[in-house]
């Protein structure tokens, strides 16, 4: 397993407005979240973790914190509409496998 290479008690986590980030959001979506750990070995990668249907990004932090603590830069979204986003099983299990549990 990978260990974290740094102090998890740096992560730092912003919030930001949904409506600040696009003036086409007419209503007031549960605000966005960045997760960034500044002890951390950059890994130079930006990860787009899209919450699910129905849900707001302070209701899924555990993966963007453990990613975030892992080097990766993080923006978790709430989109606009309630239809669900698909991604293939495999893709998700693959990037899990090789980026955040592989030695």
């Amino acid at each position: 397993m990978h260990a974290q290479s740094c102090d998890t008690n740096a992560l730092i986590i912003d919030q930001v407005r949904a409506s600040d980030t696009d003036s086409n959001i007419p209503v007031e979506l549960p605000r966005h979240y960045t997760f960034f750990n500044p002890d951390c070995t950059p890994r130079n990668t930006l990860l787009v973790h899209m919450v699910g249907t129905f849900a707001a990004p302070y209701q899924s932090v555990l993966f963007p914190k453990h990613a975030a603590n892992n080097g990766f830069h993080v923006l978790s979204l709430k989109y606009i509409n309630d239809e669900a986003a698909k991604v293939p099983t495999s893709t998700f299990q693959q990037f899990i496998t090789q980026e955040l549990i592989a030695p």
